[in-house]
């Protein structure tokens, strides 16, 4: 059947290389080019959780945008209404998205967001985790009160506005809601069991003020703390660790700009 819809292919002007030896053979392929692919020089975009690192990466031409290919935004939060994918399929389409930008250009090296070794249940590859773990940093330190607002954007307006579309008001009401308490949940021993019941409160008190009004302003009482709190700190803890790799500190248009400039 391969050969069949290999030369469909051909006659309509698509040449389609194809692997011999079924499924194992393929996993071994795209195994074998990630890591041939994850030799090329990496740069990597870091910064705090809501500094638009995912938006810079998706512009540069020789981006690949590894939490796309996962279908998870990394957080504790970072799910989407798309299930991840099983660890094989994940791995085949990193594989099938690095080879797919490298025929389309002549590729100076990657650019990737800095991430943990996992994102969400998918983990990344090994061999690009050592080549990421050397690789130069560019950080983005924007504003706090921007960081705010693109989280308002993605996490209370347009989640509610995906799962209310997806399950019509009240059931997607209802997930949206389950959403955030799960994403809360998640990280409760992190912040402590009276801490986590505090903002838990919190939240159950933006939620309602958001179905009454509409306003997600609310939202901010819990989210602020949770980023003093959590995600700056350990973030820059990590970084502080990386912190020889840094090649390049600006706001977000700083360093799109000089991305474009390298």
């Amino acid at each position: 059947r391969s050969h069949i819809v290999q030369r469909w292919l051909q006659e309509t002007g698509i040449d389609c290389p194809l692997i011999e030896g079924g499924y194992k053979a393929l996993r071994q392929t795209a195994i074998q080019a990630t890591w041939q692919l994850a030799q090329k020089p990496i740069l990597l975009i870091g910064g705090c959780t809501g500094s638009g690192k995912t938006q810079l990466v998706r512009q540069q031409p020789n981006g690949v945008d590894l939490e796309g290919l996962a279908r998870h935004r990394g957080s504790s939060f970072g799910r989407t209404l798309n299930p991840q994918l099983s660890q094989a399929s994940f791995e085949n389409k990193l594989a099938v998205e690095l080879l797919k930008i490298n025929a389309r250009q002549t590729l100076k090296r990657w650019v990737l967001e800095d991430e943990g070794r996992t994102i969400g249940a998918n983990h990344l590859p090994e061999c690009l985790r050592e080549r990421m773990a050397q690789a130069p940093i560019a950080v983005v330190e924007d504003p706090f009160a921007l960081r705010l607002e693109r989280l308002r954007e993605e996490y209370f307006i347009r989640m509610h506005h995906d799962f209310t579309h997806a399950y019509g008001d009240e059931a997607g009401w209802q997930a949206y809601s389950e959403y955030l308490h799960h994403g809360l949940f998640a990280i409760r021993r992190r912040l402590g069991l009276q801490r986590f019941a505090e903002l838990t409160d919190t939240l159950d008190r933006a939620l309602a003020e958001q179905l009454s009004s509409g306003s997600t302003d609310g939202h901010m009482a819990w989210l602020v703390p949770l980023l003093n709190e959590y995600y700056d700190p350990m973030y820059r803890y990590q970084l502080e660790k990386k912190a020889a790799n840094i090649v390049f500190r600006g706001t977000w248009q700083d360093v799109a700009n000089w991305l474009k400039a390298q």
